[in-house]
């Protein structure tokens, strides 16, 4: 999250998936169409065959695209995440796995659509729920701080967000930040701030 934040000048929020929030899929599918930066960790075993399903205790995974794909036979939609190990190896095995029996339902045009690549790049396909079972946090980071929605987010009585950008000075105090002394302050790549 912080690497995230210190790359882009985005504004990071962190959702611990012991404790489902309800809307959780809809806030990722909102975050993805806004081109906010997403990634899974696990820190501890949720699952004891999280290494037999081909995953990593003690690492992140980049969240590349989330969807909604429906299922011909039961006339239903299903949500699913593509995620990336970045060591580019070993993938998930489960569930709409590259390789699972899944897929053969879906329509080939369906699935070029939404990317789907049978081979073993470290990027894969995994149904929402089998997220929340392994994966202990989820990390996004908006690209602008405009993308933060009142109602999602339940930000009270009017307050609103003010951006104001330097160009060109680095300026100590002001858009040199980094440490807690300027709490009140979230430095973007050293060249913006944002208040609430």
């Amino acid at each position: 999250m912080e690497a995230m934040g210190d790359f882009t000048g985005g504004v990071s929020e962190i959702y611990e998936l012991n404790n489902e929030h309800p809307n959780l899929f809809t806030i990722m599918l909102n975050s993805f169409q806004r081109q906010s930066l997403m990634c899974g960790a696990i820190l501890n075993s949720k699952s004891p065959d999280t290494d037999k399903k081909g995953l990593f205790k003690s690492h992140a995974y980049s969240i590349t695209r989330i969807t909604y794909i429906p299922l011909p036979s039961s006339n239903s939609i299903i949500p699913l995440i593509r995620l990336r190990n970045p060591w580019g190896k070993s993938e998930w095995n489960g569930r709409w796995s590259d390789k699972s029996d899944e897929w053969k339902s879906i329509p080939q045009h369906l699935k070029q659509s939404i990317g789907l690549i049978i081979e073993d790049d470290g990027e894969f396909w995994m149904l929402f729920d089998d997220f929340v079972k392994y994966f202990s946090i989820l990390e996004i980071c908006h690209l602008n701080p405009g993308y933060l929605d009142n109602e999602q987010y339940r930000v009270s009585g009017g307050a609103k967000w003010d951006l104001s950008i330097f160009e060109g000075e680095w300026v100590r105090g002001a858009t040199a930040g980094g440490c807690d002394k300027f709490k009140g302050i979230i430095i973007f790549n050293n060249i913006k701030s944002l208040t609430l």
